[in-house]
């Protein structure tokens, strides 16, 4: 298991992501979790999406 902010870094190195969230009142809200290639390719949660894109974080 690594933790990091480096989307590169996660999309070369692991074969499953899990992409977290501060929710409200929540520490660490799991969004979404998923094979590697498909979290990146095809995420199933629109902030997961935000995310890789850049448009928020």
């Amino acid at each position: 298991m690594i933790v990091t902010h480096n989307l590169q870094e996660a999309a070369r190195v692991s074969d499953y992501t899990a992409f977290m969230l501060m929710g409200a009142g929540r520490a660490g809200e799991l969004v979404e979790l998923g094979a590697t290639p498909q979290l990146f390719r095809d995420p199933v949660d629109q902030r997961t999406e935000d995310y890789i894109t850049g448009r928020f974080g």
